[in-house]
């Protein structure tokens, strides 16, 4: 395990800082970006009692509410200076994970207070990089741009290779990919101008540019090599002028009033349960299921898992213009087609007729061209809807919940990533708060 010690400022028992400060902390080498997030890296207001130690504190019951609300970014900057580094990494060189350092910028959403302690805690979640930059592969046709991050969950180096599949830019084209350790491969999916995962961890976004059907880029990825230890370093803030944060977004992550209107304290109104826990494994964000056969795009309508198992073939014996579709053994989805003869629309068309079309959409590019027999290819991992259920002691007042209380609450009370930038539905039924995470 790694033990990095990165130069800190403000730095440790700093005094006097302004309260306008961005705290940030730069490690010698390259980070995985993936495991920089708000669950790995945080401010805390600290209150010592006598001689309180930093372990008492950590496990402190209250410690969560002391959290500052605060965005976190990192930044690649040069070995030699903090300016920008704008080369690249394809972990192909000798040096490759030392050719940058990272920065780490904790931003507060609110001023600090003034005359006041605190402490920035970076997590045992930090590891150096695990996922280098993708590199289009020779003979690309668009100018299009990926970006994966981590970090990678397996044990062993390997290497992704992602095909576009259909045309498009950010949020139209279509991609698969392949990992060449053990072959493994998906089906198509849509590609997104933001971070969705693909397996072992992974997240792929889509940067601007075109994409061309038949254009690939490889990316290299290495195991992770979390931090052994918690690091963390403390500082106050001098007397300065100090404005008290808005209500809507108070450091104070818990300050959702109970019904009557009155605003709650953290001794008034506490959280009682999390489903799923505290501490679990990140909640993966909903995804639909889909499979390309021949020359139609099958997608399910829904985020779900329930078509995870299922296979989509063309068999001979059919009459072009009265195709016919059948599952078999539960999971087979079975369409008798004229080879050579039914087109790609009419296939479409019989599909989408049928009970599955209520479910899941077939769809083609291809129109009158003509489909032939297509051995069984399997639909790619769905996810259904997440939900995270927080229960109160107190009921809620449902006209005081606002998106932006929801982002602080699942940000640093359940942190999950990328959750401030993942779109939600939430509802209010007496003490619990249930938020759905979904794709788009």
């Amino acid at each position: 395990m790694s033990n990095l010690t990165p130069i800190v400022s403000p730095p440790n028992n700093g005094l006097g800082t302004s309260v306008g400060i961005l705290p940030t902390a730069i490690f010698e080498k390259s980070m995985e970006k993936g495991s920089v997030n708000t669950s790995s890296c945080f401010l805390v207001e600290i209150e010592r009692k006598d001689d309180q130690s930093w372990d008492d504190i950590l496990n402190s019951a209250n410690f969560i509410s002391n959290i500052v609300d605060a965005d976190v970014s990192s930044q690649k900057i040069n070995l030699a200076d903090e300016n920008e580094y704008t080369g690249v990494d394809y972990g192909n060189d000798i040096d490759s994970g030392e050719q940058y350092r990272t920065k780490i910028i904790i931003d507060p959403v609110n001023t600090l207070k003034p005359n006041t302690n605190y402490a920035g805690l970076l997590s045992k979640d930090l590891t150096p990089i695990t996922v280098f930059d993708s590199e289009a592969n020779g003979g690309n046709s668009g100018n299009g741009k990926i970006d994966i991050k981590g970090p990678h969950t397996s044990l062993i180096e390997d290497e992704y290779i992602i095909t576009i599949t259909h045309p498009g830019t950010a949020n139209t084209a279509k991609y698969g990919w392949f990992r060449v350790s053990d072959s493994a491969s998906s089906g198509v999916i849509e590609a997104r101008g933001r971070y969705t995962e693909i397996g072992q961890e992974l997240r792929i976004k889509f940067l601007d540019g075109s994409f061309v059907a038949g254009d690939s880029y490889t990316v290299k990825i290495i195991p992770a090599d979390y931090q052994a230890e918690i690091f963390s370093w403390n500082f106050s803030t001098g007397s300065g002028e100090y404005q008290e944060p808005d209500d809507e977004r108070s450091g104070s992550l818990i300050d959702l009033p109970v019904s009557g209107g009155s605003s709650a304290s953290i001794d008034s109104l506490q959280i009682v349960s999390i489903d799923p826990p505290n501490a679990a494994t990140l909640v993966p964000i909903a995804r639909k299921s889909g499979v390309t056969v021949g020359l139609i795009v099958y997608i399910t309508k829904e985020y779900t898992s329930s078509y995870n198992s299922f296979t989509v073939e063309y068999l001979a014996g059919g009459t072009a213009g009265s195709e016919t579709v059948d599952v078999i053994d539960t999971t087979k989805i079975q369409i008798t087609i004229e080879d050579g003869v039914s087109t790609a629309q009419q296939v479409v068309d019989v599909f989408n007729a049928d009970a599955l079309g209520a479910d899941i959409e077939a769809s083609t590019e291809s129109g009158t061209a003509t489909q032939a027999i297509q051995e069984a290819k399997k639909f790619s991992e769905g996810v259904d809807a997440n939900t995270i259920t927080i229960t109160f002691n107190k009921d809620l007042n449902a006209s005081t919940v606002t998106d932006d209380r929801i982002k602080v609450l699942t940000r640093a009370i359940y942190p999950v990533g990328q959750s401030s930038s993942v779109p939600f539905t939430y509802q209010v039924s007496g003490k619990q708060l249930v938020i759905t995470l979904q794709e788009e």
